[in-house]
C-alpha cells in the first residue's frame, strides 16, 4: 500500500492512497529528478571533464479518481476542498510519502499546483494533481539528535541544616538539596552515520559557558569557530543548511536572539555530514559548568 499525504502551510491536509476520497491510480516523479552535468573542456581534449552535477526541482504527478457516494453535489464538494488545499498562494507545503509499512519520507518544500479535473465519463469524475519539489530530496521525517560532549550531573554531598549526611547519587524526582558536581563527559568526539545518499546539513546547539566555540567535522577537515565568549545564560544556534545558513546567540535570560554571523573565525566553514560515518569532535578548552553542545541531521535521499 502507498500513500501520499500533502499539508499546505496553513496545516490543512489531503491524501492520496488506495482507498478514501482521493484514490491515486498513478503517482510519478519519485525517484526522477532533472539533472545537468557540469562539464569543462580543455582545447584539443577528447571528451570532457565532469565537474558536478546539479539537480532541478522534482516535479510529482498523481492521477485519481473521486470516490463519493454523495452524486454530483459530492463531487462538486470534494473538487471544491482538493482546489483549497492545494491553493499555490499558500506557498510550499510538505508531502509525505509512505510506502508498504516501513519507508516513509517527505518532501520538507512541496509548491502544489492547481488541480484539473478531466471530463467525467460514467458519473467518474478524475483529478490530476503536481507538485514541485523546491527541494527535490526526500527527507526522514525525524532527526537523529546527539549530545557531543559538556558536563552531566555527578556525586553530590546533602546536607541536613549545616552537617553533611554523606554521598548518594541525584535523585531524579523531587528537589534536592546539597552540594552537586558535574564531571565533564568523554565524548567530545563521536561518529554520526549518514546513511542517505547525498550530503546532509547540521543543525547545533551550543550553550555556555564557554570560551570559545569550535565544532569540527574531522572527517572533511572543516570547522566551525565562533570568535567570542558564550556566557552560562546563554545559547548559540548554527545550521549549515545551503540557502538557510544561520548563526544566532539567545540570551536565556532575556529571550534576546542577535545575528552572531559577525563573530564567525574567517577559517570557518558551513559543513556538511558526508554518506557515511562522519567523526564530530567541539574543543572543550574553556568550557564551564552547564556545558551542552547538541547536534541534530537527518539523512536525505534522491528517491524511494
Amino acid at each position: 500500500m502507498r500513500k501520499l499525504i500533502f499539508v499546505n502551510a496553513l496545516g490543512k491536509s489531503v491524501a492520496f492512497n488506495d482507498y478514501g476520497l482521493f484514490i491515486a491510480t498513478s503517482i510519478t516523479g519519485l525517484g526522477d529528478i532533472p539533472v545537468a552535468n557540469e562539464t569543462q573542456k580543455a582545447p584539443g581534449q577528447d571528451g570532457a571533464t565532469w565537474l558536478d552535477a546539479v539537480f532541478d526541482t522534482r516535479m510529482i504527478t498523481v492521477e485519481g479518481i473521486i470516490n463519493t457516494m454523495g452524486g454530483e453535489d459530492g463531487i462538486y464538494a470534494a473538487r471544491t476542498a482538493l482546489a483549497s488545499v492545494l491553493n499555490p498562494k499558500n506557498g510550499c507545503g510538505t508531502l509525505t510519502y509512505y510506502g508498504g509499512s516501513k519507508v516513509v519520507r517527505m518532501i520538507r518544500k512541496a509548491l502544489p499546483y492547481l488541480p484539473s479535473f478531466p471530463q467525467r465519463e460514467d458519473n467518474a469524475q478524475g483529478f490530476l494533481v503536481r507538485f514541485e519539489g523546491i527541494d527535490p530530496y526526500w527527507y526522514e521525517t525525524s532527526y537523529t539528535k546527539l549530545d557531543l560532549g559538556g558536563w552531566t550531573g555527578g556525586l553530590e554531598f546533602p546536607i541536613a541544616g549545616e552537617t553533611e549526611t554523606g554521598l548518594e547519587f541525584p535523585v531524579l524526582d523531587g528537589v534536592e538539596a546539597g552540594i552537586e558536581f558535574e564531571v565533564q563527559a568523554s565524548n567530545a568526539q563521536i561518529y554520526l552515520h549518514n546513511v542517505g545518499d547525498e550530503e546532509t546539513p547540521v543543525e547545533i546547539w551550543m550553550r555556555g559557558a564557554m570560551a570559545q566555540a569550535i565544532v569540527t567535522n574531522e572527517t572533511t577537515g572543516e570547522c566551525i569557530r565562533v570568535n567570542r565568549v558564550i556566557a552560562a545564560n546563554e545559547e548559540l544556534y548554527i545550521c549549515t543548511e545551503k540557502g538557510n545558513k544561520k548563526v544566532l546567540l539567545t540570551n536565556l535570560d532575556t529571550g534576546e536572539v542577535i545575528n552572531a554571523f559577525g563573530y564567525l573565525d574567517r577559517t570557518s566553514a558551513f559543513w556538511q555530514l558526508v554518506p557515511g560515518a562522519n567523526l564530530v569532535s567541539y574543543d572543550p578548552a574553556g568550557s564551564g559548568l552547564g556545558t551542552k553542545v547538541t547536534v541534530q541531521f537527518r539523512c536525505r535521499y534522491v528517491g524511494v
